[in-house]
């Protein structure tokens, strides 16, 4: 009874009283009281009487998937926790807080274990980028669990029949031959970028759609260690030049997270690129303040190394 009290009042978020809430509900299962249905939280446990059967639980799962807060889900996945200790780095104001990771990935796991779920709907769907953006975690369950899902995934995509399926197919496949190593670690900007690609992949109307279709039918491994469309997108020559250069700054402005994504910015000499661009005539204020919020998110990386190489090119601030 005590059990389903705090299953009811858990709201499965990044908040302080859910993490609390979650502390109390393992302590529960350490002492062998497990809830059958345990994906169900809030108002969804009131519904628990009706479902007779595993199979309606997982048809109920699927719906809870499916009805993840939007905002809460776009919270996580621009602020992924790369460490299981880290810290979102939204929590604060109730508004920003985010889904718990270690929920989204459970849940899904259990999504795709019931065979019960068409791939099309987990493909389109947010946790599908919140699948690959927990490839870049540096917690190894976290990687294990993500990895897990992703092959599960593929072989679903190979079963399956939908529009979308070459493409996807495709990604999927490059994706795990440019992996080398047993649950490897993947940059979080890589990952960032992979899971803006499949999601574009569903949105052909959109004029990125044939870019990135390009990118990805011109090679067959993703490199992890290169920023993905950069010189095409930031030095576009095409009537829609400012939208493509904007688009990828967009993206860089939330892929940036650690030392080893910085890596990845030097050796496509980004930084220059983008300082070089701030002193153009024709920038628009649009574009000069997401190259402004790059520099930001790159001046609070909490690297010595990276400091100090900042310190060394010359580029400490800007104004």
């Amino acid at each position: 009874t005590h059990y389903l009290l705090f299953q009811t009042a858990y709201s499965a978020t990044t908040s302080t009283a859910d993490k609390n809430i979650l502390k109390i509900l393992k302590y529960f299962e350490q002492q062998k009281v497990i809830s059958k249905y345990p994906f169900a939280y809030g108002s969804y446990v009131a519904d628990l009487k009706t479902i007779k059967n595993i199979t309606l639980y997982n048809e109920y799962c699927i719906k809870i998937l499916e009805n993840l807060d939007g905002d809460m889900m776009k919270n996580l996945i621009e602020n992924f926790p790369l460490h299981s200790e880290e810290k979102m780095l939204t929590e604060g104001p109730a508004s920003q807080v985010s889904c718990d990771p270690e929920y989204v990935l459970s849940l899904l796991h259990h999504v795709l274990g019931s065979g019960e779920v068409e791939v099309r709907t987990i493909l389109s769907h947010p946790i599908s980028k919140v699948m690959l953006l927990a490839l870049s975690s540096y917690d190894e369950v976290t990687r294990r669990v993500a990895y897990i899902c992703l092959d599960k995934t593929s072989r679903m995509i190979e079963e399956e029949k939908f529009k979308e399926k070459s493409m996807c197919s495709y990604l999927f496949g490059m994706i795990e031959n440019s992996i080398t190593l047993v649950e490897e670690r993947l940059p979080h900007l890589s990952t960032y970028f992979l899971g803006i690609m499949l999601h574009t992949l569903f949105t052909p109307h959109k004029h990125i759609y044939q870019n990135i279709c390009h990118f990805l039918l011109q090679r067959p491994v993703f490199d992890f260690h290169d920023v993905p469309m950069f010189y095409s997108m930031f030095c576009s020559s095409t009537l829609h030049y400012k939208q493509d250069q904007n688009w990828l700054l967009e993206i860089l402005c939330l892929a940036v997270r650690d030392e080893i994504d910085y890596k990845i910015l030097s050796r496509r000499h980004v930084l220059p690129h983008c300082f070089s661009q701030m002193h153009c005539p024709d920038l628009d204020k649009h574009s000069l303040k997401l190259i402004h919020k790059l520099f930001r998110r790159v001046f609070s990386i909490k690297s010595a190394k990276v400091q100090k190489d900042l310190a060394e090119s010359g580029i400490t601030a800007i104004e």
